[in-house]
């Protein structure tokens, strides 16, 4: 089943608000696994962005979450420089709730890729995701993952992340 999610009011520039999934971010208690995740994303237009926003389905612990802004390389499938950088302190709550990085003034140009990577040492959050159906008609982009046990980096393009890119008014 997919839900549709109210998001705060915020300008947007592009985003994936379907919802019928979760993927975790941040440590496993009583374990040595960590999970960092992102999102890529093409841009439908040039603006100057302000915020990420991601929507948790629930959060297990508190700790503090980073977020880097990057551009993206398609050809060479890989993380570009890091554009900008945030970081918030979350505390343990069930039901959804909207994460809001703010990372300044970040100029993006039309048509180009760039995502965000998410990282936490110490909270734990089902981070809300869904998962595409062959015929659904679903937006540029992929999912990334990756476990501290693990050295390959996942890219999934019938996922995607929960999501707001906000922009400057």
């Amino acid at each position: 089943m997919k839900t549709y999610l109210h998001t705060p009011s915020t300008k947007t520039l592009v985003s994936q608000l379907e919802n019928n999934s979760s993927q975790w971010l941040g440590s496993l208690p009583l374990s040595q696994i960590s999970f960092k995740v992102g999102q890529t994303f093409v841009t439908p237009a040039s603006a100057m962005v302000d915020s990420v926003q991601i929507c948790a389905d629930a959060i297990q612990s508190n700790g503090v979450v980073e977020l880097s802004f990057h551009e993206f390389n398609e050809s060479a499938h890989s993380w570009g420089a890091e554009l900008g950088k945030s970081s918030l302190q979350v505390a343990r709550k069930a039901g959804d709730s909207w994460l809001k990085f703010d990372l300044g003034n970040i100029s993006l140009e039309k048509h180009k890729t760039y995502g965000f990577i998410l990282t936490s040492n110490d909270a734990l959050i089902a981070i809300s995701e869904v998962a595409w159906g062959q015929k659904d008609s679903k937006p540029t982009g992929e999912e990334w993952s990756i476990r501290s046990n693990e050295k390959e980096e996942h890219f999934f393009n019938y996922f995607s992340l929960v999501y707001r890119i906000g922009i400057c008014a």
